[in-house]
């Protein structure tokens, strides 16, 4: 059979078509391209999220209580990453921003049962003031948790022997920590450590260049508030 030739307007108009073609492929990639290169970083995603109401008081908080900045941090002392925050990341935060922020421990025992013994032993500590002492010992020990740990570090910080166990043989804060865990999932907290920087939420436990990017972003709009 003999094919149909093609009329020359024929040819242009698909060769147009095509050129349309090409184009429009080429700007698609630009355009995905550009706004891979614009995505904001993770601490501007965090600036523009919803600001939650986080409860603070009657919770273990260190840093002016007059703070511009307030940190919440939902954790568990069985969480590696919240160990590798409490060991590396918030003692450089404290020392940097000593004036600057107060910052608030509560609780999200996500993991076993050790994670709950865990939190009311330094709630018991808590108790005798000396919460981010006994804080530090647990996470310096996070392979070690139990009722022998919590002991030894109790009789390493001299505390009132007799009253800390009569605490957590009482079962004094088991309200207190399943209130929080309570209050951590229903505020949409998945995973710890999970924090709340003026109320943005941040989860994980991210590079330090992040927390002081938003902690730098809140002061200076505080500041400009005034």
């Amino acid at each position: 059979m003999e094919r149909k030739k093609q009329h020359p307007f024929q040819i242009k108009m698909l060769f147009l078509v095509s050129l349309r073609v090409v184009f429009f492929t080429s700007f698609l990639v630009m355009v995905l391209f550009a706004k891979g290169e614009d995505k904001p970083s993770l601490a501007e995603q965090t600036l523009i999220k919803k600001r939650y109401e986080i409860q603070t008081d009657g919770h273990p908080s260190i840093g002016p209580e007059n703070a511009p900045v307030v940190i919440v941090e939902f954790s568990d002392f069985k969480c590696q990453y919240c160990g590798l925050f409490a060991r590396t990341i918030f003692p450089e935060l404290m020392s940097t921003y000593a004036k600057e922020i107060r910052f608030i421990y509560r609780h999200a025992p996500l993991g076993p049962a050790s994670s709950v013994e865990a939190a009311r032993a330094s709630m018991c500590a808590y108790d005798q003031d000396y919460f981010w002492e006994y804080h530090d010992a647990l996470f310096e020990n996070q392979d070690r948790l139990g009722a022998e740990l919590y002991t030894e570090i109790a009789i390493g910080l001299e505390l009132d022997l007799p009253a800390f166990n009569a605490c957590l043989e009482n079962h004094d804060y088991m309200d207190l920590v399943e209130t929080d865990l309570e209050f951590a999932l229903q505020t949409g907290v998945r995973g710890t450590p999970t924090f709340f920087i003026n109320g943005l939420a941040l989860v994980g436990a991210q590079p330090i260049e992040v927390f002081t990017e938003v902690i730098d972003a809140e002061s200076e709009r505080l500041n400009n508030s005034k």
